[in-house]
């Protein structure tokens, strides 16, 4: 099969056009959910549903850059990412408790939650790790070391107590 080497041809565009339509419906939820007759507008930034907007548009910009970055740069920085998922969830143990879990890393008024990088950081080491192994060369220790790139971040997220996150793993 012939690769498409223009950026608009490697999108799946049903996969998309799927993915679009369960956002609107997801903002379509958080509007009817949270509407206030004081602010009808949906781009209304003091209400959810104007946050839930916001956080849409910056999540396609980050989306667009992550699908502009060259898949090479992932394979040669998957370590260094899992790493650094690893340390901020060693880090958010420290954290004060937001709702009896220390999940959360806060940075003024916005807070992040590690755990969602680190989903992404395993899988990337993950994937980089099972690329690098030749079919033949699959024994108990491959799939040892597999189990443990899984683990150890799962570990750090059961500690915080995070089990929603700990299941998706």
């Amino acid at each position: 099969m012939k690769r498409n080497e223009s950026l608009l041809g490697n999108i799946d565009w049903g996969l998309f056009i799927v993915f679009l339509v369960m956002v609107f419906m997801g903002v379509a939820n958080v509007y009817s959910a949270a509407f206030n007759p004081k602010h009808p507008e949906l781009f209304d930034f003091s209400q959810k549903y104007g946050k839930q907007i916001m956080w849409v548009g910056i999540s396609m910009f980050l989306g667009l850059l992550v699908f502009l970055i060259d898949a090479s740069i992932y394979r040669k920085f998957a370590i260094p990412i899992y790493l650094f998922c690893l340390v901020l969830l060693v880090i958010v143990l420290f954290m004060p408790s937001v709702n009896g879990a220390h999940a959360w890393l806060g940075i003024g008024s916005l807070g992040i939650q590690p755990a969602e990088f680190a989903k992404i950081g395993t899988a990337i080491a993950l994937a980089s790790y099972v690329n690098s192994i030749n079919v033949n060369q699959q024994n108990v220790n491959t799939v040892i070391i597999a189990n443990i790139i899984l683990l150890l971040p799962m570990s750090l997220i059961l500690l915080q107590p995070d089990a929603g996150t700990f299941v998706v793993f």
